[in-house]
């Protein structure tokens, strides 16, 4: 065990020792709580505009006057829509766009695409605060592995740069998952199973909360087993293709999802403050068969898992002062089961190594000047130590002179397997509100300064900054002037990988091409203005308009024939975002549209000069969610989305005779039913029972992929859900 991991058990040792020596006493309710969202369906339309938010600011703040623009999603939100996963929820939020291929769903943000395998690479996603994901990617699981759903009190995602606060990878947009606070024992279970033609799939997830005020426990899980066989490959360009899977079907392609999650918390402030302890294990582990070199190989599988620890302590010194310090340890690896088949060549298959340690330490020091100043000041840093991907070439029966399940390992001898990170930043905040002479005035300013150095990379340092202004012109207008900069990092995999699977379009670190110059961060400017706007108490309207500009951006280019991340100049984009929610005493209503046009596009030597349109993004989507109360009946809900034209990845261009081409535009139509709950087990519990169908049209449609496909999506899918507290 490394000194690290083991100054982390002693951490966790130390506070379980607290927790169960020191008695109940003193409530930990602060000022800088945030409203529970756990029971936000009983609250008034004003009400759920005028919440309070902590991720804009790292505060509490209202969320129409915060420093970003906030969406939330309740836990009410999640259990009426019947949400099982990270991916599920932030695809319902306005300028994200989902890309689903069946491994690493990617969050692409307002025209901007997470690239090759991006998964959640321009997105921040965090637990409490703290961002988690598996470091060599710098993407998150984000399906029923990351964390139990039924521990989220509620997500925030703050849309646009926040490095300023968060540092690096806070990029186009902030996810942060903030758990349950436990107030008392509660136990409950809930499953959910869904099928498709004779094809099941289920998850069920658990959680445990016991405690008070002072102390509390919550330890939960969920696992599942997803199957998602029987999907068509498709000619999606309307180019003639030499691929030789087209109008075959993926077999036995599985998701086995499995999510651990605890949280201990005690709280005496005239004692020793706040102390907060939570950690977690996931396990992604699905078949690839939509992969780049091993379309419809029906044997591959990638099992990933990832573990994270935290520690976070919080004193406050009257109203003046409160000090915050934080500890975590995260690592990661794949799994022995994992292999990768290339396509018709079941007579050998690779096994991915690579894994990584990371530990961070963080300190910050909040100062109150009465009530119209809040100064923040902090430091952070991030110690990482990574093995770099490279593949074992694994036989399954004897080759020549080689007997089998020999292994050899594909590896450049002159490369350095390990390579080391470390991340230092300061950051810095100011918050001015309610000022005499402008009551209705709040403004925040930031600023951070990050010295990054990746093995022999010494990235120059970084300057972030943000800056807020926002006006409350009456109770029912709101408006804010929202602008900064921030930057992402690249990988360890884009940088050092190792090639060695198949013969061509392997995707190599960019180190092992010194031509091509050192691969820097990516930096986005952005400046937008949001209103929100409440005419009525049951009528709200907010609308968003934005423009942000990409310099160096990451783009993946042939060079031989692999292919390589590289820095590919600017890119800039403008768009909007309009949403309505209307609440009546039965009727709830909410509806958001989304456009964003790119205003320039890259240069590509190796395309033709076909009008390059956005990337694995549409320029127009639009969705509606309309729920029913059936007086004390129930309830029902019904979804539509639809999504116009995206075009394909710069990949796929390369895979399809040099041109672009773009996917056809679909609908999406999904039923609910929720009768009301009723106690079955015994008096003292409560059993709910949700029913639904999902796209119920069947819509056929596919989403961008990399391989020189597309990635063909779910069909019509029923469902079944209960809800069991104990």
């Amino acid at each position: 065990m490394s000194k690290l991991s083991s100054y982390t058990v002693w951490l966790q040792s130390c506070t379980f020792y607290i927790l169960l020596t020191y008695a109940p006493g003193i409530s930990h309710a602060t000022k800088d709580q945030a409203i529970s969202a756990s029971q936000l369906a009983d609250y008034s339309l004003e009400d759920l505009l005028e919440m309070e938010v902590v991720t804009a600011s790292g505060v509490a703040e209202d969320r129409r006057s915060a420093a970003a623009n906030i969406h939330v999603v309740s836990a009410s939100d999640i259990k009426e829509q019947g949400w099982r996963s990270l991916a599920e929820i932030l695809q319902s939020v306005p300028g994200l766009y989902i890309v689903d291929d069946h491994v690493f769903p990617a969050i692409n943000v307002r025209g901007i695409s997470a690239g090759y395998k991006g998964g959640t690479r321009i997105v921040k996603v965090m637990i409490d605060g703290q961002a988690i994901n598996f470091r060599p990617d710098l993407t998150a699981f984000i399906g029923p592995e990351y964390i139990p759903i039924e521990t989220i009190d509620r997500i925030e995602i703050a849309k646009g740069p926040l490095s300023a606060l968060y540092g690096a990878n806070a990029f186009l947009a902030t996810v942060n998952v903030i758990t349950r606070e436990g107030s008392q024992n509660i136990r409950r279970i809930s499953a959910s199973t869904n099928w498709r033609d004779d094809r099941a799939s289920f998850d069920a997830s658990a959680v445990i909360e016991a405690g008070d005020q002072q102390k509390n426990i919550m330890f939960a899980l969920t696992a599942g087993r997803f199957d998602r066989s029987g999907l068509k490959l498709e000619n999606t360009s309307g180019i003639d293709t030499v691929l030789e899977n087209i109008d075959e079907k993926n077999i036995d392609d599985l998701s086995q999802p499995l999510s651990l999650f605890y949280k201990l918390q005690l709280s005496k402030p005239d004692e020793f403050g706040e102390i907060t302890l939570e950690g977690g294990y996931q396990r992604l582990q699905v078949g690839s068969e939509f992969q780049l070199n091993s379309l419809l190989s029906h044997r591959s599988l990638l099992s990933l898992e990832n573990y994270w620890s935290a520690i976070k302590y919080q004193y406050h010194f009257g109203t003046l002062l409160d000090i915050q310090a934080r500890l975590v340890y995260q690592k990661g690896n794949p799994q022995d089961s994992s292999q990768q088949y290339l396509t018709n060549d079941l007579s050998k298959y690779y096994y991915p190594n690579y894994e990584y340690h990371s530990g961070l330490a963080q300190l910050e020091l909040n100062i109150n000047a009465g009530d119209v100043l809040r100064i923040t000041a902090g430091a952070d840093a991030e110690i990482a130590v990574e093995n770099v991907l490279y593949l074992t070439e694994v036989l399954n029966r004897p080759v020549g002179e080689r007997e089998a399940f020999s292994e050899i390992d594909i590896f450049d001898t002159n490369s350095d397997r390990k390579q080391n990170f470390t991340g230092i930043g300061v950051y810095s905040q100011l918050k001015l509100y309610q000022l005499d002479q402008l009551p209705s005035l709040s403004a925040t300013a930031n600023i951070r300064l990050d010295y990054i150095r990746w093995g022999d990379i010494a990235f120059p340092t970084t300057l972030s900054w943000r800056g807020a202004i926002s006006y409350e012109w009456s109770d029912a207008l709101v408006t804010k002037l929202i602008s900064g900069q921030a930057f992402q990092v690249p990988s360890g995999t884009l940088l050092f990988s190792q090639g060695g699977f198949g013969n061509i379009f392997n995707v190599i670190g960019s180190e092992q091409f010194p031509e091509l110059g050192s691969l820097r961060p990516q930096t986005i400017f952005s400046v937008e203005t949001w209103t929100s706007f409440n005419p009525l108490d049951w009528l709200a309207i907010e609308l968003g308009v934005y423009y942000q500009e990409l310099d160096d951006a990451i783009e993946f280019v042939l060079n031989g024939p692999f292919v390589v991340a590289t820095n590919r100049g600017s890119r800039s984009f403008i768009g909007g975002e309009m949403s309505a929610h209307l609440k009546l005493s039965f009727l709830d209503v909410q509806s958001s549209v989304n456009v964003v046009f790119p205003r320039n596009s890259l240069e590509t030597s190796l395309l033709d000069d076909t009008d390059i349109t956005l990337e694995s993004y549409p320029e127009v989507y639009s969705s509606t969610r309309l729920k029913i109360d059936f007086w004390s009946q129930g309830y029902g809900i019904l979804r539509w989305r639809w999504v116009g034209e995206r075009g394909s990845s710069q990949n796929n261009a390369y895979l399809n005779r040099l041109r672009y081409y773009k996917l056809d535009p679909y609908s999406i139509f999904d039923v609910l039913l929720t009768p009301k709950s009723f106690s079955f087990i015994s008096d003292y519990s409560q059993t709910q029972v949700s029913i639904g169908i999902l796209n119920l049209t069947n819509e056929k449609y596919h989403e961008p992929g990399f391989g020189g496909v597309d990635i063909p999506q779910l069909g019509r899918r029923f469902i079944l859900t209960i809800h069991q507290s104990l």
